[in-house]
Protein backbone atom coordinates (compact mmCIF):
# COMPACT_ATOMS: atom_id res chain seq x y z
CA UNK A 1 0.00 0.00 0.00
CA UNK A 2 0.84 3.78 -0.70
CA UNK A 3 0.24 6.21 1.96
CA UNK A 4 0.20 9.69 0.85
CA UNK A 5 -0.25 12.49 3.53
CA UNK A 6 -0.71 16.18 2.98
CA UNK A 7 0.82 18.83 5.06
CA UNK A 8 -0.05 22.23 5.51
CA UNK A 9 -2.18 22.20 2.10
CA UNK A 10 -5.12 20.55 0.76
CA UNK A 11 -4.28 19.72 -3.10
CA UNK A 12 -4.64 16.24 -3.07
CA UNK A 13 -7.22 16.64 -6.38
CA UNK A 14 -4.67 18.61 -8.09
CA UNK A 15 -1.68 16.29 -6.79
CA UNK A 16 -3.15 12.72 -7.16
CA UNK A 17 -2.81 12.40 -10.86
CA UNK A 18 0.90 12.19 -10.73
CA UNK A 19 0.99 10.11 -8.33
CA UNK A 20 -1.54 7.56 -10.28
CA UNK A 21 1.09 7.73 -13.13
CA UNK A 22 3.29 5.81 -10.92
CA UNK A 23 0.72 3.03 -9.26
CA UNK A 24 -2.84 2.15 -9.67
CA UNK A 25 -5.26 4.72 -7.63
CA UNK A 26 -6.40 1.39 -5.51
CA UNK A 27 -3.07 0.92 -3.83
CA UNK A 28 -3.25 4.69 -2.46
CA UNK A 29 -4.32 5.97 0.49
CA UNK A 30 -4.55 9.55 1.65
CA UNK A 31 -4.53 10.54 4.75
CA UNK A 32 -5.52 13.40 6.71
CA UNK A 33 -2.69 15.70 8.13
CA UNK A 34 -3.23 14.38 11.82
CA UNK A 35 -3.68 10.75 11.00
CA UNK A 36 -0.88 8.97 12.47
CA UNK A 37 1.32 6.17 10.25
CA UNK A 38 2.33 2.70 11.69
CA UNK A 39 5.62 2.09 10.06
CA UNK A 40 5.59 -0.93 8.38
CA UNK A 41 6.77 -2.31 4.76
CA UNK A 42 4.91 0.21 3.01
CA UNK A 43 5.56 3.51 1.70
CA UNK A 44 4.93 6.90 2.93
CA UNK A 45 4.95 10.25 0.60
CA UNK A 46 4.36 13.30 2.57
CA UNK A 47 3.54 16.58 0.53
CA UNK A 48 4.13 19.21 2.10
CA UNK A 49 4.36 23.35 3.45
CA UNK A 50 6.13 24.29 6.21
CA UNK A 51 6.54 27.64 7.27
CA UNK A 52 9.59 29.43 8.00
CA UNK A 53 10.83 32.94 8.97
CA UNK A 54 10.34 34.97 6.01
CA UNK A 55 9.75 32.40 3.62
CA UNK A 56 8.17 28.52 3.18
CA UNK A 57 10.06 25.03 2.62
CA UNK A 58 7.80 22.97 -0.17
CA UNK A 59 9.02 19.72 -0.09
CA UNK A 60 8.12 16.07 -0.79
CA UNK A 61 9.71 12.84 0.88
CA UNK A 62 9.07 9.51 0.53
CA UNK A 63 9.53 6.94 3.78
CA UNK A 64 9.57 2.93 3.40
CA UNK A 65 9.67 1.15 6.92
CA UNK A 66 10.21 4.78 8.82
CA UNK A 67 13.38 5.56 6.56
CA UNK A 68 13.55 8.07 4.13
CA UNK A 69 14.54 7.30 0.71
CA UNK A 70 14.45 10.53 -0.96
CA UNK A 71 13.37 13.65 -0.54
CA UNK A 72 13.20 17.01 -3.03
CA UNK A 73 12.89 20.76 -1.65
CA UNK A 74 12.00 24.19 -3.18
CA UNK A 75 11.94 27.72 -1.25
CA UNK A 76 9.08 30.26 -1.77
CA UNK A 77 9.81 33.46 -0.30
CA UNK A 78 6.42 34.79 0.46
CA UNK A 79 2.92 33.05 -0.76
CA UNK A 80 0.80 35.31 -0.31
CA UNK A 81 -2.04 35.35 -3.02
CA UNK A 82 0.46 33.09 -5.25
CA UNK A 83 -1.08 29.62 -4.65
CA UNK A 84 -0.39 29.07 -8.14
CA UNK A 85 3.25 29.21 -7.51
CA UNK A 86 2.38 27.11 -4.53
CA UNK A 87 1.01 24.18 -6.41
CA UNK A 88 3.45 24.54 -9.53
CA UNK A 89 5.86 23.83 -6.25
CA UNK A 90 4.51 21.22 -4.85
CA UNK A 91 4.63 19.37 -7.87
CA UNK A 92 7.76 19.80 -8.72
CA UNK A 93 9.06 18.71 -5.54
CA UNK A 94 6.82 15.55 -5.87
CA UNK A 95 7.29 14.31 -9.39
CA UNK A 96 11.45 14.88 -8.19
CA UNK A 97 11.04 13.07 -5.71
CA UNK A 98 8.50 10.32 -7.17
CA UNK A 99 11.46 10.13 -10.84
CA UNK A 100 14.29 9.36 -7.69
CA UNK A 101 12.41 7.22 -5.45
CA UNK A 102 10.99 4.77 -7.63
CA UNK A 103 13.09 5.37 -11.15
CA UNK A 104 11.26 5.95 -13.59
CA UNK A 105 10.54 9.61 -15.63
CA UNK A 106 7.53 11.02 -16.94
CA UNK A 107 7.73 12.16 -20.35
CA UNK A 108 5.10 14.93 -19.93
CA UNK A 109 6.56 15.99 -16.79
CA UNK A 110 4.05 17.77 -14.32
CA UNK A 111 1.61 17.98 -16.99
CA UNK A 112 -1.73 16.45 -15.94
CA UNK A 113 -4.45 18.08 -18.50
CA UNK A 114 -5.38 15.75 -21.32
CA UNK A 115 -4.93 19.12 -24.02
CA UNK A 116 -1.18 20.23 -23.42
CA UNK A 117 -1.02 21.71 -27.18
CA UNK A 118 -3.50 24.24 -25.62
CA UNK A 119 0.00 25.62 -23.79
CA UNK A 120 1.84 26.00 -27.11
CA UNK A 121 -1.08 27.94 -28.82
CA UNK A 122 -1.08 30.21 -25.84
CA UNK A 123 2.81 30.67 -25.74
CA UNK A 124 2.30 31.48 -29.38
CA UNK A 125 -0.57 34.21 -28.98
CA UNK A 126 2.01 36.03 -26.43
CA UNK A 127 4.50 35.84 -28.29
CA UNK A 128 6.84 33.22 -27.42
CA UNK A 129 9.55 32.14 -30.18
CA UNK A 130 10.23 28.89 -30.88
CA UNK A 131 13.55 28.29 -28.68
CA UNK A 132 11.47 30.03 -26.06
CA UNK A 133 8.47 28.02 -26.13
CA UNK A 134 10.95 25.05 -26.09
CA UNK A 135 12.82 26.27 -22.98
CA UNK A 136 9.30 26.48 -21.05
CA UNK A 137 8.36 23.13 -21.99
CA UNK A 138 11.65 21.25 -20.67
CA UNK A 139 12.35 23.82 -17.75
CA UNK A 140 9.33 24.96 -16.59
CA UNK A 141 6.92 21.84 -17.07
CA UNK A 142 9.98 19.07 -17.20
CA UNK A 143 8.86 17.58 -20.16
CA UNK A 144 11.18 15.11 -22.28
CA UNK A 145 12.42 16.49 -25.58
CA UNK A 146 10.85 13.52 -27.39
CA UNK A 147 7.48 15.26 -25.92
CA UNK A 148 8.42 19.13 -26.56
CA UNK A 149 9.25 17.84 -30.20
CA UNK A 150 5.95 16.60 -31.06
CA UNK A 151 4.12 18.91 -28.83
CA UNK A 152 5.24 21.79 -31.59
CA UNK A 153 5.10 19.61 -34.46
CA UNK A 154 1.43 19.03 -33.99
CA UNK A 155 0.75 22.67 -33.12
CA UNK A 156 2.16 23.48 -36.38
CA UNK A 157 -0.14 21.50 -38.44
CA UNK A 158 -2.93 22.87 -36.28
CA UNK A 159 -3.00 26.92 -36.50
CA UNK A 160 -3.82 27.50 -39.78
CA UNK A 161 -7.29 25.79 -38.91
CA UNK A 162 -7.85 27.77 -35.98
CA UNK A 163 -7.22 31.06 -36.68
CA UNK A 164 -8.26 33.30 -37.34
CA UNK A 165 -11.12 32.78 -34.76
CA UNK A 166 -14.37 33.30 -36.23
CA UNK A 167 -17.28 33.82 -33.83
CA UNK A 168 -20.23 32.62 -35.85
CA UNK A 169 -18.60 29.61 -36.81
CA UNK A 170 -19.34 26.63 -35.30
CA UNK A 171 -19.43 22.38 -35.53
CA UNK A 172 -21.91 19.63 -34.67
CA UNK A 173 -21.76 16.61 -32.46
CA UNK A 174 -24.26 14.31 -32.91
CA UNK A 175 -24.02 11.38 -30.38
CA UNK A 176 -25.69 7.68 -31.55
CA UNK A 177 -25.04 6.07 -28.13
CA UNK A 178 -25.53 2.50 -28.59
CA UNK A 179 -23.08 -0.45 -30.02
CA UNK A 180 -23.54 -4.19 -30.80
CA UNK A 181 -21.48 -5.36 -27.72
CA UNK A 182 -19.57 -3.13 -24.69
CA UNK A 183 -15.31 -3.52 -25.10
CA UNK A 184 -13.70 -4.23 -21.75
CA UNK A 185 -12.31 -1.06 -22.27
CA UNK A 186 -15.24 1.31 -22.54
CA UNK A 187 -16.70 3.76 -20.40
CA UNK A 188 -18.89 5.39 -22.15
CA UNK A 189 -22.60 5.34 -20.86
CA UNK A 190 -23.36 2.96 -24.58
CA UNK A 191 -26.40 1.00 -24.69
CA UNK A 192 -25.83 -2.99 -26.42
CA UNK A 193 -28.74 -2.51 -29.03
CA UNK A 194 -29.73 -6.02 -28.37
CA UNK A 195 -31.03 -5.54 -25.24
CA UNK A 196 -32.33 -2.47 -25.96
CA UNK A 197 -34.33 -2.16 -29.24
CA UNK A 198 -37.51 -0.96 -28.06
CA UNK A 199 -35.52 2.32 -26.90
CA UNK A 200 -33.81 2.87 -29.84
CA UNK A 201 -37.31 4.61 -31.91
CA UNK A 202 -38.07 6.68 -28.79
CA UNK A 203 -34.32 8.13 -28.73
CA UNK A 204 -34.57 8.96 -32.68
CA UNK A 205 -37.27 10.88 -31.60
CA UNK A 206 -36.12 12.43 -29.10
CA UNK A 207 -32.82 13.34 -31.09
CA UNK A 208 -34.50 14.55 -34.34
CA UNK A 209 -35.64 17.08 -32.26
CA UNK A 210 -33.01 18.56 -30.97
CA UNK A 211 -31.43 18.56 -34.69
CA UNK A 212 -34.90 20.41 -35.42
CA UNK A 213 -34.50 23.18 -32.34
CA UNK A 214 -31.07 23.81 -32.74
CA UNK A 215 -30.88 23.99 -36.67
CA UNK A 216 -33.74 27.06 -35.84
CA UNK A 217 -31.17 28.60 -33.64
CA UNK A 218 -28.50 28.54 -36.15
CA UNK A 219 -30.46 29.56 -38.75
CA UNK A 220 -31.75 32.77 -36.87
CA UNK A 221 -28.60 33.77 -35.90
CA UNK A 222 -26.73 33.46 -39.01
CA UNK A 223 -24.45 30.47 -37.72
CA UNK A 224 -21.76 29.01 -40.01
CA UNK A 225 -21.24 25.03 -39.60
CA UNK A 226 -17.91 24.47 -40.17
CA UNK A 227 -17.98 19.96 -39.38
CA UNK A 228 -20.08 17.90 -38.78
CA UNK A 229 -19.28 14.51 -36.62
CA UNK A 230 -21.91 11.77 -36.15
CA UNK A 231 -20.65 9.77 -32.90
CA UNK A 232 -21.39 7.16 -31.00
CA UNK A 233 -21.65 4.63 -29.90
CA UNK A 234 -21.48 3.07 -33.31
CA UNK A 235 -23.96 5.14 -35.72
CA UNK A 236 -23.45 2.62 -38.31
CA UNK A 237 -25.44 0.23 -36.20
CA UNK A 238 -28.60 1.99 -37.16
CA UNK A 239 -30.40 -0.07 -40.10
CA UNK A 240 -30.31 1.25 -43.11
CA UNK A 241 -33.77 2.70 -42.57
CA UNK A 242 -33.05 4.50 -39.71
CA UNK A 243 -29.88 5.96 -40.99
CA UNK A 244 -31.30 7.58 -43.80
CA UNK A 245 -33.73 9.17 -41.69
CA UNK A 246 -30.91 10.54 -40.01
CA UNK A 247 -28.71 11.62 -42.68
CA UNK A 248 -32.71 13.36 -44.48
CA UNK A 249 -33.17 15.26 -41.52
CA UNK A 250 -29.46 16.52 -41.27
CA UNK A 251 -30.18 17.47 -44.98
CA UNK A 252 -33.52 18.86 -44.72
CA UNK A 253 -32.37 20.78 -41.62
CA UNK A 254 -28.70 22.11 -42.12
CA UNK A 255 -27.33 23.13 -45.66
CA UNK A 256 -24.51 20.79 -46.31
CA UNK A 257 -22.89 22.06 -49.27
CA UNK A 258 -20.59 24.17 -47.80
CA UNK A 259 -19.28 22.22 -45.12
CA UNK A 260 -15.91 21.40 -45.14
CA UNK A 261 -16.16 18.31 -43.08
CA UNK A 262 -18.58 15.47 -42.42
CA UNK A 263 -17.74 12.78 -40.00
CA UNK A 264 -19.64 9.45 -39.93
CA UNK A 265 -18.07 7.05 -37.23
CA UNK A 266 -18.48 3.24 -38.69
CA UNK A 267 -16.11 1.71 -36.03
CA UNK A 268 -17.76 -1.41 -36.06
CA UNK A 269 -16.97 -3.99 -39.37
CA UNK A 270 -19.92 -6.11 -38.19
CA UNK A 271 -22.42 -2.75 -38.49
CA UNK A 272 -21.23 -1.64 -42.06
CA UNK A 273 -22.46 -2.88 -45.39
CA UNK A 274 -22.60 -1.06 -48.90
CA UNK A 275 -26.09 0.21 -48.94
CA UNK A 276 -25.05 2.15 -45.40
CA UNK A 277 -21.69 3.64 -47.26
CA UNK A 278 -23.46 4.19 -50.76
CA UNK A 279 -26.00 5.89 -49.05
CA UNK A 280 -23.71 8.17 -46.30
CA UNK A 281 -21.85 9.08 -49.76
CA UNK A 282 -24.77 10.09 -51.32
CA UNK A 283 -25.92 12.57 -48.64
CA UNK A 284 -22.28 14.45 -48.23
CA UNK A 285 -20.51 12.25 -45.47
CA UNK A 286 -16.44 13.20 -46.85
CA UNK A 287 -15.07 10.89 -44.19
CA UNK A 288 -15.49 7.75 -42.38
CA UNK A 289 -13.84 5.91 -39.60
CA UNK A 290 -13.38 2.50 -39.54
CA UNK A 291 -11.64 1.37 -35.93
CA UNK A 292 -10.21 -1.90 -35.89
CA UNK A 293 -7.89 -1.30 -32.63
CA UNK A 294 -5.72 -4.46 -33.50
CA UNK A 295 -5.66 -6.68 -36.07
CA UNK A 296 -5.09 -9.81 -34.30
CA UNK A 297 -8.20 -12.19 -33.82
CA UNK A 298 -7.72 -13.45 -30.18
CA UNK A 299 -7.10 -9.95 -28.96
CA UNK A 300 -10.50 -9.11 -30.74
CA UNK A 301 -12.39 -11.81 -28.94
CA UNK A 302 -10.61 -10.63 -25.77
CA UNK A 303 -11.58 -7.58 -25.73
CA UNK A 304 -15.66 -8.03 -26.67
CA UNK A 305 -15.76 -7.46 -30.49
CA UNK A 306 -17.92 -9.29 -32.32
CA UNK A 307 -15.90 -8.96 -35.80
CA UNK A 308 -12.49 -10.03 -36.92
CA UNK A 309 -9.74 -8.60 -38.71
CA UNK A 310 -10.87 -9.92 -41.49
CA UNK A 311 -14.07 -8.26 -41.68
CA UNK A 312 -12.01 -4.77 -41.19
CA UNK A 313 -10.63 -5.08 -44.18
CA UNK A 314 -13.62 -6.33 -46.27
CA UNK A 315 -15.18 -3.24 -44.89
CA UNK A 316 -12.59 -0.93 -45.66
CA UNK A 317 -12.50 -1.94 -49.25
CA UNK A 318 -15.71 -1.60 -49.20
CA UNK A 319 -15.78 1.92 -48.39
CA UNK A 320 -13.35 2.14 -51.06
CA UNK A 321 -15.09 0.80 -53.50
CA UNK A 322 -18.19 2.84 -53.05
CA UNK A 323 -16.50 5.72 -53.17
CA UNK A 324 -14.67 7.22 -49.71
CA UNK A 325 -10.99 8.56 -50.20
CA UNK A 326 -11.00 9.94 -46.58
CA UNK A 327 -11.03 7.04 -43.87
CA UNK A 328 -9.46 6.50 -40.49
CA UNK A 329 -8.39 3.94 -38.58
CA UNK A 330 -8.22 3.93 -34.84
CA UNK A 331 -5.38 1.41 -32.82
CA UNK A 332 -4.82 0.96 -29.43
CA UNK A 333 -1.55 0.10 -27.81
CA UNK A 334 -1.30 -1.51 -24.70
CA UNK A 335 -4.82 -4.73 -25.60
CA UNK A 336 -4.08 -7.58 -22.71
CA UNK A 337 -1.81 -9.64 -24.29
CA UNK A 338 -0.78 -7.93 -26.87
CA UNK A 339 3.17 -7.00 -27.33
CA UNK A 340 5.34 -5.56 -30.05
CA UNK A 341 4.94 -8.43 -32.63
CA UNK A 342 1.03 -8.00 -32.39
CA UNK A 343 1.77 -4.18 -33.24
CA UNK A 344 3.85 -5.30 -36.00
CA UNK A 345 1.07 -7.83 -37.12
CA UNK A 346 -1.20 -4.85 -37.23
CA UNK A 347 0.42 -2.55 -38.95
CA UNK A 348 1.04 -4.43 -41.60
CA UNK A 349 -2.22 -4.64 -42.31
CA UNK A 350 -2.38 -0.51 -42.07
CA UNK A 351 0.62 -0.63 -44.86
CA UNK A 352 -1.53 -2.93 -47.24
CA UNK A 353 -4.92 -0.70 -46.50
CA UNK A 354 -3.51 2.89 -46.26
CA UNK A 355 -6.22 4.51 -44.42
CA UNK A 356 -5.66 8.50 -44.99
CA UNK A 357 -6.09 9.41 -41.13
CA UNK A 358 -4.43 6.70 -38.45
CA UNK A 359 -5.21 7.43 -34.57
CA UNK A 360 -2.83 5.30 -32.15
CA UNK A 361 -4.79 5.36 -28.85
CA UNK A 362 -2.93 4.24 -25.16
CA UNK A 363 -4.73 2.23 -23.21
CA UNK A 364 -6.62 3.81 -20.47
CA UNK A 365 -7.63 2.02 -17.84
CA UNK A 366 -11.03 3.85 -17.52
CA UNK A 367 -13.36 4.07 -14.24
CA UNK A 368 -16.64 2.28 -14.74
CA UNK A 369 -14.86 -0.49 -17.71
CA UNK A 370 -14.79 -4.21 -17.37
CA UNK A 371 -11.29 -3.31 -17.21
CA UNK A 372 -10.87 -1.48 -14.55
CA UNK A 373 -13.28 -3.69 -12.28
CA UNK A 374 -11.40 -6.93 -13.17
CA UNK A 375 -8.11 -4.60 -12.80
CA UNK A 376 -6.50 -7.72 -11.39
CA UNK A 377 -6.93 -10.23 -13.98
CA UNK A 378 -4.60 -8.20 -16.27
CA UNK A 379 -1.21 -7.44 -16.19
CA UNK A 380 -0.39 -4.07 -17.53
CA UNK A 381 2.76 -3.35 -18.49
CA UNK A 382 3.47 0.65 -17.37
CA UNK A 383 7.35 1.09 -18.72
CA UNK A 384 9.86 -0.24 -21.83
CA UNK A 385 7.31 -2.18 -23.73
CA UNK A 386 4.57 -0.16 -23.89
CA UNK A 387 7.12 2.63 -25.36
CA UNK A 388 8.55 0.39 -27.20
CA UNK A 389 5.22 0.02 -29.13
CA UNK A 390 4.42 3.37 -29.26
CA UNK A 391 7.90 4.03 -30.70
CA UNK A 392 7.22 1.75 -33.39
CA UNK A 393 3.93 3.04 -34.04
CA UNK A 394 5.89 6.54 -34.34
CA UNK A 395 8.53 5.19 -36.37
CA UNK A 396 5.51 3.71 -38.83
CA UNK A 397 3.70 6.49 -39.20
CA UNK A 398 6.76 8.82 -40.20
CA UNK A 399 7.94 6.22 -42.70
CA UNK A 400 4.73 5.66 -44.69
CA UNK A 401 3.34 9.41 -44.84
CA UNK A 402 2.09 10.53 -41.98
CA UNK A 403 2.57 13.49 -39.77
CA UNK A 404 1.06 13.83 -36.17
CA UNK A 405 -1.86 16.54 -36.21
CA UNK A 406 -3.61 16.55 -32.90
CA UNK A 407 -3.16 14.87 -29.64
CA UNK A 408 -4.43 14.81 -26.73
CA UNK A 409 -4.05 12.51 -22.73
CA UNK A 410 -6.38 11.14 -20.68
CA UNK A 411 -6.34 9.41 -16.99
CA UNK A 412 -4.81 6.28 -16.16
CA UNK A 413 -3.06 5.89 -19.30
CA UNK A 414 -0.26 3.59 -19.28
CA UNK A 415 2.84 5.13 -19.24
CA UNK A 416 2.04 8.49 -18.70
CA UNK A 417 1.83 8.84 -22.25
CA UNK A 418 -0.46 9.85 -25.16
CA UNK A 419 -3.25 9.49 -27.97
CA UNK A 420 -1.64 10.70 -31.68
CA UNK A 421 -3.46 11.43 -34.71
CA UNK A 422 -1.74 10.71 -37.60
CA UNK A 423 -2.64 12.08 -41.54
CA UNK A 424 -1.47 11.96 -44.80
CA UNK A 425 -0.52 15.25 -46.36
CA UNK A 426 -4.08 16.99 -46.59
CA UNK A 427 -6.27 14.75 -44.96
CA UNK A 428 -5.76 16.44 -41.53
CA UNK A 429 -9.27 15.84 -39.63
CA UNK A 430 -10.62 19.80 -38.44
CA UNK A 431 -13.09 18.59 -36.25
CA UNK A 432 -10.67 16.58 -34.06
CA UNK A 433 -8.15 19.52 -34.23
CA UNK A 434 -11.17 21.91 -33.45
CA UNK A 435 -12.47 19.58 -30.52
CA UNK A 436 -8.92 19.39 -29.10
CA UNK A 437 -7.90 23.47 -28.88
CA UNK A 438 -11.32 24.84 -27.48
CA UNK A 439 -11.67 27.49 -29.95
CA UNK A 440 -14.74 27.02 -31.30
CA UNK A 441 -18.05 26.49 -30.05
CA UNK A 442 -18.99 22.92 -30.28
CA UNK A 443 -23.29 21.87 -30.04
CA UNK A 444 -23.21 18.47 -28.83
CA UNK A 445 -26.20 16.77 -30.09
CA UNK A 446 -28.12 13.27 -28.29
CA UNK A 447 -27.41 11.45 -25.58
CA UNK A 448 -24.26 12.00 -23.68
CA UNK A 449 -22.67 15.06 -26.14
CA UNK A 450 -21.47 17.72 -24.58
CA UNK A 451 -21.65 21.53 -25.94
CA UNK A 452 -18.89 23.39 -25.75
CA UNK A 453 -19.54 27.21 -26.33
CA UNK A 454 -16.68 29.38 -27.20
CA UNK A 455 -16.53 32.98 -25.67
CA UNK A 456 -13.54 34.77 -27.54
CA UNK A 457 -13.33 38.15 -26.02
CA UNK A 458 -12.62 36.02 -22.81
CA UNK A 459 -11.05 32.58 -24.43
CA UNK A 460 -13.13 30.42 -22.30
CA UNK A 461 -14.75 27.32 -22.71
CA UNK A 462 -18.81 27.09 -20.90
CA UNK A 463 -19.76 23.17 -21.14
CA UNK A 464 -23.22 21.89 -21.20
CA UNK A 465 -23.12 17.98 -21.24
CA UNK A 466 -26.42 16.09 -22.35
CA UNK A 467 -27.63 13.58 -19.22
CA UNK A 468 -26.07 10.80 -20.32
CA UNK A 469 -28.83 8.14 -19.96
CA UNK A 470 -30.91 7.44 -23.22
CA UNK A 471 -34.08 7.40 -21.06
CA UNK A 472 -33.53 10.27 -18.97
CA UNK A 473 -32.79 12.32 -22.36
CA UNK A 474 -36.03 10.69 -23.85
CA UNK A 475 -37.86 12.40 -20.81
CA UNK A 476 -35.81 15.75 -20.52
CA UNK A 477 -35.50 16.77 -23.72
CA UNK A 478 -37.68 19.85 -23.92
CA UNK A 479 -35.68 21.16 -20.85
CA UNK A 480 -32.21 20.00 -22.35
CA UNK A 481 -33.13 22.39 -25.20
CA UNK A 482 -34.09 25.29 -23.46
CA UNK A 483 -30.84 25.40 -21.18
CA UNK A 484 -28.64 24.63 -24.02
CA UNK A 485 -30.40 27.69 -26.16
CA UNK A 486 -30.03 30.11 -23.09
CA UNK A 487 -26.55 29.03 -23.10
CA UNK A 488 -26.09 30.05 -26.56
CA UNK A 489 -27.80 33.08 -26.20
CA UNK A 490 -25.73 34.26 -23.28
CA UNK A 491 -22.76 34.58 -26.24
CA UNK A 492 -24.92 35.00 -29.75
CA UNK A 493 -27.61 37.58 -27.88
CA UNK A 494 -24.50 40.24 -26.66
CA UNK A 495 -22.97 42.92 -28.72
CA UNK A 496 -19.75 42.27 -28.00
Amino acid sequence: MIYVKMIGHNYIFELKEIIFQYFHKDSIKFLHEEDCFNVGRDYLIIIAIEKKYDYYDVYTVIEIEGKEITKSKEQIPNIINSEKEVLYKLKVTLYNAMKSGFGHILPWGILTGIRPSKIVHKLIDQGYDENKIITTLNNHYLLSKEKTDLLINVVKNQRDIIYPIKKKSISLYIGIPFCPSRCIYCSFLSSVLEKDKGILKEYLDSLFFEIKEISKYIQKNNLKIETIYIGGGTPTILNQEELNSLLYLIAQEINIKNIKEYTLEAGRPDTINKKKLKLSLQYGINRISINPQTMDNNTLIKIGRNHSSEDIIRAFNLAREVGFNFINMDLILGLPGEDKSRINNTLAHIKSLQPENLTIHIMSLKRGSKLSENINNYNFDQGKNILEMQETTRSFALNNGYQPYYLYRQKYMLGNLENIGYCKNGYRSIYNILIMSEKQTILGLGAGSVTKVFFPEEDRIERFPNVKDVRLYNNRIRGIIDKKLLLLDSLYSKNY
